[in-house]
């Protein structure tokens, strides 16, 4: 049975609040939520007061579900309700301050003003509130009860998540060999993949193929692979087998031995789980947000600089409105050189409610630079809905002004530029939104038009509704196209026909720091490319599983890099040198696999390595969320 102690620090956790209460009514976080009504409890169940505007404002209208990652990220933006909060709330009808107030005040309050209730409502309010029936509520013990029921509900909610958790605990038995002697079979190398278990922790069978019909023509030519079977598991397992008896590790060698007459495992340095420190709530904190926006086939984003102003350690959480395929790496640039520092991967608990950081910095003479990744896998899968065809949602109504629908468009889109969140534009803010919408740099002479035409704050920024003039005045010019001008910022912005954000998706950062203030900017919005690519290369040497294939020509290494629910392979032809114009050509054809998407069109890919070079091949997604990604491939080699 949980201590009063243990669930006292489950209530200090963000992610248990939300856990818990997410576990009232599922059995698992991997379940999506679909009712509006249910979000609303759920937030009630974490200890907050939500109203109907700020439940509509998270909700999210495009699918009408929600998956759990969002709702813990919703979550931890939303204080929970106070004493004081209530207790204000009261005083302001209470005119004559003596701590209650009438029924006919209480329903006035309620029924015409705020998230206004039926007198239904009210009255089974008041018939619960009044116990002794004297027509007058007192308020301070009435918010009482009410946080005082909202504590007991959350606490039995983590109450429950504890003692569950240690029943799990308890049940739960690690095998890492079984009894039986473990069989390992070699794979032909025109053989088709076979299936692989319904484990998560399957093993990924690599071949290296040649058609059986041209095997016997290229063994004799001096540029081609023989063939191999790999399992890279089998490298792992290894390690593993250290804490076996000396008698079953000498079994499962033998076998490993046998698969393996072809390969030369590369040690790697494993990325260790970072956990978020218990102090958190002591350090310097700032937050950044932004989105990756699709141009034809290229993905584009804000580019950041972190400053600190003396040695620290930096803690980074990363949350994503879709929870995988998303990567922040961190470099150091130094003499114009940019080094990999680290990169934000899953924090342990399954499911990985975020992506988390953590690493020492030294500003030195050096700047540190956050470049956001994503492979754009999804986006090249999206499905093609008819609200895409020609036809368009209706963008000025019949007395020239702007529609709701155009109206929540272009407030979103104002958000989403306000990049210091201060609900205003600054000319660096506006420049974003001028490229983004335009891919023209905000110039002097614009920004003065600005200034003279829209409504500014004292502070030189524009405000929402100089921003919304500004739309209406490029709706009613002559000299343009008029609306269809604005259709094409909204394009730009990620929308479709119908108003929908489905061509974008949005993310945001918090950077915390021990030892002082840290200080994240935007510099830069470009095109996801090189040096994005650069510092994943970089990261699947560090940390990926490798294994060198002996062929020949030899000096071919394939790795695989697992970064929270997203698999990338590469080829590396380590031999020869730069002014060597002879390359490898590899295909990868990844068709064997289960619920897999690649961020090319199709699952089998071709890429032409030079020597003391390395290429992705492949990213690798969960076609559906829901379930586990099980990727399988076959690689093909020739040099040309």
């Amino acid at each position: 049975m949980a201590t009063t102690a243990s669930v006292s620090a489950a209530v200090s956790d963000a992610y248990s609040e939300a856990e818990a209460a997410w576990l009232t009514l599922f059995d698992t976080t991997k379940v999506n939520l679909t009712k509006k009504s249910d979000f609303t409890s759920l937030l009630q169940q974490s200890g907050r007061n939500p109203s109907r505007k700020l439940v509509d404002s998270h909700w999210p209208a495009e699918d009408e579900q929600m998956t759990f990652e969002q709702f813990y990220a919703i979550l931890r933006k939303i204080q929970p309700q106070t004493m004081n909060d209530l207790m204000k709330s009261f005083k302001k009808i209470d005119t004559n301050g003596d701590g209650f107030i009438s029924h006919r005040e209480l329903k006035n309050l309620l029924t015409k003003r705020g998230e206004k209730l039926s007198d239904e409502e009210v009255q089974a309010l008041m018939d619960d509130a009044d116990t002794n029936r004297d027509g007058k509520l007192d308020y301070a013990e009435f918010c009482q009860m009410v946080l005082s029921t909202s504590k007991e509900c959350q606490t039995a909610a983590l109450k429950k998540l504890f003692t569950q958790k240690q029943e799990n605990e308890k049940k739960r038995t690690i095998n890492i060999l079984p009894n039986s002697t473990p069989i390992v079979e070699t794979v032909e190398a025109t053989a088709t993949i076979s299936e692989g278990s319904d484990n998560d922790e399957e093993e990924d069978d690599l071949v290296v193929m040649v058609p059986s019909s041209q095997r016997h023509q290229l063994q004799s030519k001096s540029d081609t692979f023989t063939t191999a079977s790999v399992s890279l598991a089998a490298v792992d397992a290894k390690e593993k087998l250290k804490a076996k008896s000396s008698s079953e590790i000498s079994k499962f060698q033998n076998v490993i031995t046998a698969k393996e007459s072809k390969l030369s495992p590369v040690k790697k340095r494993s990325k260790s789980k970072v956990k978020e420190p218990k102090n958190l709530k002591t350090w310097h904190h700032v937050r950044a947000k932004s989105c990756f926006y699709v141009r034809q086939s290229n993905i584009s984003c804000h580019q950041f600089r972190v400053e600190v102003s003396k040695p620290t350690t930096l803690f980074l959480s990363l949350m994503s409105q879709i929870p995988t395929d998303v990567t922040l790496f961190l470099l150091r640039e130094s003499s114009s050189n940019f080094e990999m520092i680290d990169y934000t991967d899953g924090s342990g608990k399954k499911g990985g409610q975020s992506q988390l950081l953590k690493v020492d910095i030294d500003p030195g003479e050096s700047v540190y630079h956050l470049f956001p990744f994503t492979s754009g896998c999804y986006f090249s899968h999206l499905p093609s809905k008819p609200s895409d065809d020609n036809s368009k949602k209706q963008l000025i109504d019949d007395d020239n002004q702007f529609t709701l629908d155009c109206k929540r468009v272009l407030d979103e889109i104002f958000v989403r530029s306000d990049l210091d969140g201060d609900g205003k534009l600054s000319r660096k803010d506006f420049n974003y939104f001028q490229i983004v919408a335009s891919e023209e740099e905000c110039d002097n002479e614009t920004w003065d038009i600005m200034k003279e035409n829209f409504e500014m704050s004292e502070e030189d920024k524009l405000t929402r509704k100089g921003f919304f003039d500004l739309h209406m005045e490029t709706v009613k010019d002559e000299q343009g196209n008029g609306v269809e001008d604005l259709w094409e910022t909204f394009k730009a912005f990620g929308y479709n026909n119908n108003l929908e954000f489905v061509n974008a998706w949005c993310f945001n950062f918090d950077v915390y720091c021990e030892q002082c203030k840290p200080e994240v900017s935007v510099t830069s919005f470009g095109r996801i490319g090189a040096r994005e690519e650069s510092a994943m290369i970089d990261a699947i040497q560090r940390h990926g599983h490798s294994a060198h294939v002996k062929t020949n020509p030899p000096g071919i290494v394939f790795h695989k890099l697992e970064i929270h629910g997203r698999t990338t392979l590469a080829v590396e032809y380590n031999q020869g040198s730069e002014k060597d114009k002879s390359s490898v050509s590899v295909n990868v054809d990844c068709s064997g696999s289960n619920n897999c998407v690649s961020h090319h069109k199709t699952l089998s890919h071709t890429v032409q390595v030079a020597p003391l070079q390395t290429k992705i091949v492949h990213h690798l997604l969960a076609a559906d969320l829901k379930k586990s990604a099980k990727p399988k491939w076959a690689v093909s080699i020739q040099k040309k």
